[in-house]
């Protein structure tokens, strides 16, 4: 949907007719969106504000198509913007004195089903607001512009209308984007896709055709411009909607109606102009910016190479790691310490100044401090064999489920995944978009239960006994001796005869549920049960089904997702297969070498990343 797009005075509106068209609704504002404008005029007009020549206020878009109204005169049919339109004829309406003074008329709007509306929005009346409920909504409106400038505006009210039909090119004054659509454009299709669902005109749709109103000449080389533009614009677009880039530069998929306004808003935070807010702040931002441009080419130059950084930070698997490493862990979490915008700057602006290999120094130092603050200093050359002794103490102090704790933990297991790949030089690549794009969430996971967590309801401790017989039933044991296969034998008899019982026998299960974790070497209590050694990342759908399932099961369930192509960070994956345990002599028990023996493989990891050019020496594991 490309138009002509570009901005309007609001007096060069005046003696415009527009038309209200059937398929729209009648006005609906509020009165805090009515206050909510007139505010916004007011705060623009302030003598604070210091306005640069041809400054301007800038109103939401308004799309429109010519057309005929009812006297077959020449009009605008509105498909979208009716209701600010409305409420600027009600301002207008309330200072219509000082417009007659000027000589000046109001725009005007007519109704296609509401001819009555016309009328009653020229002369609003008390005893009339009841009829229908348009008129209700215009008296609503009416009443609050009122109280407004009785309250609420002090000065002259010739002072406040000024600005609003002051032509361009006369100070700062106030305008709104004016969108016409082309010929062959339906404008009931459009006004669809406009508000069902509440899909509005985005401002991607709004820079795009910024980027084409400028080029739109009639030379071969104008055209050729334009064509390379809208092709460039759409690869742009299509490359950004493969989740794995997305996510691995940006924490989340919501903010951005199109991905492209993502690269807008980093092109607008380089250049240090806050986003105007509201639904089209990132437009008005962007477009007072490309006023101040005489080539358009040249910025849309800088968009492509801003794209082209991104995409080679993610063919690169070393760059591909190290970033979306550092991005998740200042976005992650109800508690972020940046947005990814802020991050992808900050990351440009060194990408500017230094070597690839400082800056990938750079980045491994700004996660050390993003996950361990404090632990050296920001300055501090880092000297291998003094953060081993440090990175191991702070990682023992880790321990769930201490809130404080909670983002370093999972930071922690994040890092230890993404260091992993990193490493051994794999091809393979941490799935970002997997841990991200979860529905669910991400959350840490007792590797081997812990007692305390004891189911503690009927249907959790029933769903306990059914996943343990269920796999008894279907997993051979292993090596038993005689007395610990009749143990067995006789626990899962027992665990049937409670399934069978009504009502459940609370008491039964709780000396049944001690007698199983014994079997499975799960029964005695240590502080290192809540420790590092013993978490793992798992999205929360999986982790809240296991519940506090003994290890056996636990494994099963990880290997059957990871055989389904499921996203199973690696090293959880590792844990249970053992993978890092150097005596894996029991595969149907977590023991306390195989903790130590994981935390090792965790200390270890994250040591080589922070110094990854100094060879492993270590103090002896402690278990």
């Amino acid at each position: 949907m490309t138009g002509q797009l570009g901005e309007r005075s609001i007096g060069s509106l005046l003696g415009e007719r527009f038309h209200i068209p059937s398929y729209q609704r009648g006005y609906r504002w509020q009165t805090r969106q009515v206050r909510e404008l007139l505010d916004d005029l007011l705060e623009f007009q302030r003598p604070s504000q210091r306005h640069e020549p041809g400054s301007f206020y800038c109103l939401q878009p308004i799309v429109v198509v010519p057309t005929k109204d009812e006297d077959d005169e020449d009009a605008w049919e509105v498909v979208d913007g009716q209701q600010r339109l409305t409420t600027l004829h009600l301002i207008l309406g309330f200072l219509h004195k000082l417009l007659d003074a000027e000589g000046l008329p109001r725009f005007r709007l007519s109704y296609a089903t509401r001819p009555g509306s016309a009328g009653y929005l020229d002369a609003p009346k008390a005893q009339r607001r009841d009829e229908n409920i348009d008129f209700h909504h215009i008296w609503e409106a009416w009443c609050e512009i009122k109280r407004w400038f009785d309250e609420d505006y002090s000065g002259l009210k010739s002072d406040f209308l000024r600005p609003l039909i002051r032509g361009t090119g006369h100070g700062p004054n106030v305008r709104v984007i004016w969108y016409q659509l082309p010929p062959s454009e339906r404008p009931i299709s459009v006004f669809r896709r406009l508000n069902v669902g509440k899909i509005h005109l985005t401002s991607a749709e709004l820079i795009r055709a910024l980027f084409l109103s400028r080029q739109s000449g009639h030379t071969d080389l104008q055209k050729a411009l334009l064509l390379r533009i809208a092709y460039q614009w759409d690869e742009i677009e299509k490359s950004l909607q493969a989740d794995q880039l997305w996510y691995f530069i940006h924490e989340g998929p919501a903010r951005y109606a199109t991905r492209i306004e993502y690269l807008f808003a980093i092109l607008m935070l380089q250049q240090d102009r806050r986003l105007e807010p509201g639904d089209h702040g990132l437009f008005i931002t962007y477009h007072r910016y490309f006023q101040e441009c005489t080539d358009p080419s040249a910025l849309w130059k800088v968009v492509r190479e801003l794209h082209l950084a991104l995409q080679e930070w993610y063919e690169d698997t070393v760059f591909f790691h190290l970033v979306g490493t550092l991005v998740t862990l200042k976005t992650w979490g109800t508690a972020p310490t940046a947005t990814s915008e802020e991050v992808i700057v900050d990351l440009l602006q060194k990408r500017a100044l230094m070597t690839r290999d400082r800056l990938e120094a750079y980045i491994r130092r700004e996660v050390l401090h993003q996950l361990l603050p404090r632990l050296v200093d920001r300055d501090e050359a880092l000297e291998r064999e003094e953060l081993a002794v440090s990175l191991r103490e702070r990682l023992a102090s880790m321990a769930y489920p201490d809130s404080p704790q909670r983002r370093p933990i999972r930071g922690t297991l994040l890092l230890f995944n993404s260091a992993t790949l990193l490493r051994h030089g794999s091809q393979m690549r941490f799935r970002f978009d997997k841990l991200k794009n979860s529905t669910q969430g991400w959350d840490i996971e007792h590797i081997r239960s812990v007692r305390s967590e004891m189911p503690g309801t009927v249907p959790k401790q029933r769903r306990w006994l059914e996943n343990v017989c269920d796999y008894w039933h279907r997993q051979p044991g292993p090596s038993e001796d005689g007395s610990r296969a009749a143990l067995r034998a006789t626990l899962h008899a027992e665990a049937g005869e409670i399934l069978a019982q009504t009502p459940h026998d609370k008491r039964a299960f709780e000396n049944l549920y001690l007698r199983i974790l014994e079997l499975f070497g799960e029964r005695e209590t240590s502080e290192v049960d809540n420790g590092l050694g013993n978490l793992a990342l798992l999205d929360a759908s999986t982790n809240r089904r296991f519940g506090n399932a003994v290890f056996p099961i636990k494994r099963r369930e990880v290997c059957a997702l990871d055989k389904t192509g499921t996203f199973t960070p690696p090293c959880t994956t590792n844990a249970f297969l053992k993978y890092y345990s150097k005596n894996p002599r029991d595969m149907f028990f977590w023991k306390e070498e195989d903790r130590a023996d994981y935390f090792e493989a965790i200390w270890r990891g994250l040591l080589d990343f922070f110094c990854p050019d100094t060879p492993a020496t270590a103090p002896e594991v402690q278990r």
